[in-house]
């Protein structure tokens, strides 16, 4: 299946979506003494709540590319 990751490029979409979420916690722990505990609390809440508003529209894209490759291919379920 190595074509398919010619025209689905989920490795660069899982090291984009890793590398933010990497993001996301190395500014936490670098601003956890600007803030107490309630605060990082909030923000971690924040960062995990936009992380999965990421990965839920990226799933749908993905979703959508299928769709539209199987309309191309002609490939019904």
């Amino acid at each position: 299946m190595k074509w398919l990751e010619k025209f689905f490029p989920v490795q660069s979409r899982e090291s984009e979506i890793e590398d933010t979420v990497h993001n996301c916690v190395n500014a936490i722990i670098n601003s956890s003494n600007e803030y107490g505990p309630e605060e990082q609390l909030r923000i971690a809440i924040e960062v995990k709540n936009k992380i999965r508003s990421v990965l839920e529209n990226e799933h749908l894209e993905i979703l959508n590319d299928l769709h539209r490759y199987e309309k191309v291919l002609q490939i019904e379920d």
